[in-house]
Order: structure tokens, then C-alpha cells, then sequence
């Protein structure tokens, strides 16, 4: 089994571009990151920090969108924030060689139950986008995943079986539930 180094998680104590090369030193050959690399850093300089440390990327994530969001893609009336960071996204995948994108949802500010129309919208907007995404990215062969994140409060994906139900209705086949531990 092979693993990747979540440098988003992993080697805090480094700036973000030398995670890559710590991740290296402790022996991984893949690394994976999340939102704010791509917020923060520069694409040529993220490449050649790749490149120098001699790893892959084999999963990024969406950026979150703006201060407070956690994701757009189930967030009702930002569907074109949404593709925007999408595109962005996929440019920064194919620059980097990166064949996966986790496709971050999106959080309410309060708890939503499934019979709330604010539910119901959003669950519309994220099978809308993730058929978007599927589609953008399968042109490049890109996999979109997709993951339950019960840590963060009110995040639209919360269990795996929501997860699993959402892929079916997305029906593309570049579309894959992520699993983490």
C-alpha cells in the first residue's frame, strides 16, 4: 500500500512549500493537500517545490472560496464562484501532474435538516456542480472525489451513505468517494 503525506496535516512546523521536501525526507513519494496551498502560494513555485523534492501530488482540494467558507459546490447561488475555483483548480491539477480533486461541499451556518428547503437547494446545487466538475475534468482525466467531513460544523457532506447516494445521482464514473484515516 502505498500512502501519501497530507502536508496541509503533516510537518506544520515548516512553511508550506518545504513540506514537500520534508515529506520526502520522511520517506513518502506522494504527498496530497488541501485548500489553502492553492489560496496561498504561487503554481511555479509549488511545481518546482514538487519537482525539487522529488514527489507527486496525487490529491488537492478545492479551495474553501471566501474568509468563512468551507467550499462551494453545495453552496446555493455560488455555482459560478464555484466553477471559477473549479477551473482554477484543474489548471493547478494538470500543471502539477495531480490526477485527483476533492471537491470541498460547503457548510451552513447553522444545522439543516434533509426537510429544510435550504437542504434540499443545496443538495440540487452539489449533484449540479460535481456533474460540472465530473465532466470539466474528466476532459482532462482528472478523478473528482468527494468526502464526508463530519469535523466541520454543518458541512453539507456528513456521512459516507450521503456520500455514496450523491455519486449515484451524479452519475459520471470519474466521480469516487474519498476515504480518509
Amino acid at each position: 500500500m502505498e500512502l501519501a503525506a497530507n502536508i496541509s496535516f503533516m510537518f506544520k512546523e515548516r512553511e508550506l512549500l518545504d513540506r514537500f521536501r520534508a515529506a520526502a525526507a520522511c520517506g513518502f513519494r506522494a504527498v496530497e493537500f488541501g485548500s489553502e496551498v492553492v489560496a496561498h502560494c504561487e503554481r511555479e513555485a509549488v511545481v518546482a517545490a514538487k519537482e525539487n523534492a522529488g514527489v507527486e501530488v496525487v490529491n488537492m482540494s478545492t479551495p474553501y472560496g471566501a474568509p468563512g467558507d468551507k467550499g462551494l459546490a453545495a453552496v446555493p447561488g455560488r455555482e459560478a464562484d464555484f466553477r471559477t475555483i473549479l477551473l482554477t483548480t484543474l489548471d493547478w491539477a494538470l500543471a502539477l501532474k495531480c490526477p485527483r480533486i476533492h471537491i470541498m461541499a460547503g457548510a451552513f451556518d447553522r444545522e439543516v435538516q434533509q426537510t429544510d428547503p435550504l437542504w434540499q437547494r443545496a443538495h440540487a446545487t452539489y449533484i449540479s456542480n460535481l456533474q460540472f466538475a465530473a465532466d470539466e475534468c474528466s476532459k482532462k482525466n482528472v478523478t473528482v472525489l468527494i468526502e464526508a467531513i463530519s469535523v466541520i460544523p454543518h458541512y453539507f457532506l456528513q456521512h459516507q451513505k450521503q456520500g455514496i447516494d450523491i455519486i449515484k445521482k451524479v452519475a459520471r464514473d470519474n466521480v469516487k468517494l474519498e476515504f480518509v484515516s
